[in-house]
């Protein structure tokens, strides 16, 4: 089924009217995409929604956890370019991918401005692992003193582990983990990636994206057609 994009201004208002499937709608996507902040001495929300759900809004939605801001939210897509596709959560945080790679993020605590990629970056421009290169390059940004802020130019490289079997709102799907090791610029990280063997997609991922930031964990529950 094709999944859409919704517009900012309506994922962040509720139904304006209590009848119709639309305002029915919107207010499920309101209720069921509320940000989940833990407190300190609290276990963060786990941000369900159920594949019922997920069917009726008929949207592409992700589940972003950012462990150290102790958060953890549902985003629908909400702009799209190409392969590259920004959700919004409720509460105005974005995330933008570029295919599976995040690429951007505002307002998760520290952001990253966006990251240049090359034509072979197997996440970004999605390939089934057994033709992934052996080697691509990023540049990852983010704001600091003057006006172009910090970057890391970085290398990285890859190795494959088993196959993993996923449970996402309901479904399930055998993975290949890959595994990426990145250094350059003084940063060292190790990214995770489940990954479809078949169309390359990256369904879960654990992504550095910043030294303030730290990692990101990613679940593509419903994708962009």
């Amino acid at each position: 089924m094709m999944r859409a994009i919704v517009g900012a201004s309506l994922l962040l208002s509720t139904a304006c009217s209590s009848g119709g499937s639309n305002g029915q709608l919107w207010k499920l996507a309101s209720e069921q995409l509320r940000d989940g902040r833990a407190g300190s001495n609290q276990q963060v929300s786990k941000a369900e929604i159920s594949r019922a759900q997920i069917d009726a809004l008929d949207l592409a939605i992700i589940r972003i956890e950012a462990p150290d801001q102790k958060l953890r939210t549902l985003a629908l897509a909400n702009r799209a370019r190409g392969n590259r596709v920004s959700y919004l959560t409720p509460s105005k945080r974005q995330i933008t991918l570029k295919g599976g790679l995040v690429v951007a993020t505002q307002g998760f605590g520290f952001d990253l401005l966006p990251m240049q990629v090359e034509s072979n970056d197997p996440i970004a421009f999605p390939l089934p692992p057994n033709r992934w290169p052996e080697a691509i390059s990023r540049t990852y940004f983010t704001p600091g003193r003057g006006p172009d802020g910090q970057s890391w130019n970085v290398r990285c490289s890859y190795s494959a582990g088993d196959m993993v079997r996923i449970t996402l709102a309901e479904l399930n799907y055998t993975t290949r983990q890959m595994i990426e090791t990145c250094e350059g610029g003084g940063a060292g990280f190790r990214n995770l990636y489940f990954v479809d063997e078949r169309t390359g997609l990256a369904w879960q991922s654990r992504q550095w994206a910043g030294p303030d930031q730290g990692y990101l964990n990613v679940e593509v529950l419903e994708p962009l057609d």
